[in-house]
C-alpha cells in the first residue's frame, strides 16, 4: 500500500514522500510542529522506495522549478535522536532532468532506491538540501518510523 503526504518547508519548499512499507511520521521545519500519521503496514518489504518531490513555491502557488534540475540534493538519514544510522542510509543524489514531470507545475522528482531488508525498528530522520541555480537553499526534514 502505498501512503502520499507532503510537507511545506520554512524554507519554501514542498517535500512529497510516497512510503511503501511502514508507519511514516513526517514534520514540519516550522515553529509550529505538526505530525502526520499516515498509514501502518506491518511487514517491511526487501526493497524500500522513497520518492521525493522538490518543488518550489510562492505561497499557495506553484512556481516552475526547472531551473533547479541540474543542481545537486543531498539527503542524509540518521536516527530521530541525531545520531548517525549506518552509513547504508546516508546518500546523496544528483538529480536527472530525465525524471521531470508535472506536479502539477514541473517538478523534481528523487527516486532513493534501496535495499532496507533488515532495517531495525526505530525512528530515521530525512534531511534534505536542495540548491538552485542561483544558490538559492531549501532545506526541510522529515521523520519516518519503522515499526515492524
Amino acid at each position: 500500500m502505498k501512503r502520499t503526504f507532503h510537507v511545506l518547508t520554512a524554507a519554501g519548499f514542498m517535500l512529497l514522500l510516497s512510503i511503501n512499507a511502514f508507519t511514516v511520521y513526517a514534520t514540519e521545519e516550522t515553529d509550529k510542529s505538526e505530525e502526520y500519521i499516515m498509514g501502518d503496514i506491518s511487514t517491511l518489504p526487501v526493497d524500500f522506495y522513497l520518492n521525493i518531490d522538490v518543488v518550489a513555491t510562492r505561497g499557495n502557488e506553484y512556481e516552475n522549478a526547472t531551473n533547479i534540475v541540474d543542481s545537486v540534493c543531498t539527503f542524509q538519514i540518521r536516527k530521530a535522536d541525531g545520531k548517525a544510522a549506518s552509513s547504508l542510509y546516508d546518500i546523496s543524489l544528483f538529480q536527472d532532468s530525465s525524471f521531470l514531470r508535472m506536479f502539477p507545475a514541473s517538478a523534481l522528482p528523487f527516486t532513493l532506491k534501496q535495499n532496507y531488508k533488515g532495517m531495525k525498528d526505530g525512528d530515521y530522520r530525512i534531511t534534505f538540501v536542495a540548491k538552485d541555480e542561483s544558490g538559492k537553499t531549501g532545506k526541510g526534514n522529515a521523520t519516518i518510523r519503522v515499526r515492524h
